[in-house]
């Protein structure tokens, strides 16, 4: 007899409690061309061959001595998954929830002289 209260009282928590489980993938603006990236050369690119090659930049700033500027080409990949589960106790209920998150921010930036002359760039593109 208390085998079967057993296998009831699992049973019934079964079929009351709730449980899920969620995942989402989040990006954010777009990666440039890597090809088009490869095409614009420091030394002998300017910034009309570079908005011609990559498109608008997420932001440009200005460097602190005024002398260059700074194009970035942003974009971000996020995969957020998780669960949750939640079993009634009496009157109240007991829950658990778990979450995970990975953010990859990368970026293409370009360097300009106070001509508009591209004169470095980096990045930090992943695969």
């Amino acid at each position: 007899m208390d085998s079967r209260l057993l296998v009831s009282s699992v049973l019934l928590v079964c079929c009351v409690s709730c449980a899920s489980v969620n995942f989402a993938n989040k990006r954010f603006n777009t990666a440039p061309d890597r090809h088009a990236v490869e095409a614009v050369v420091p030394g002998s690119s300017n910034l009309t061959k570079c908005l011609e090659q990559l498109g608008a930049p997420t932001s440009v700033a200005r460097s602190d001595d005024g002398q260059q500027y700074v194009l970035t080409w942003s974009w971000l990949d996020q995969f957020d998954w998780g669960f949750s589960v939640s079993v009634p106790v009496g009157d109240q209920s007991a829950s658990f929830n778990w979450k995970d998150s990975e953010a990859d921010t990368q970026y293409v930036r370009l360097f300009f002289d106070r001509n508009w002359q591209l004169i470095d760039k980096a990045n930090e593109w992943n695969e």
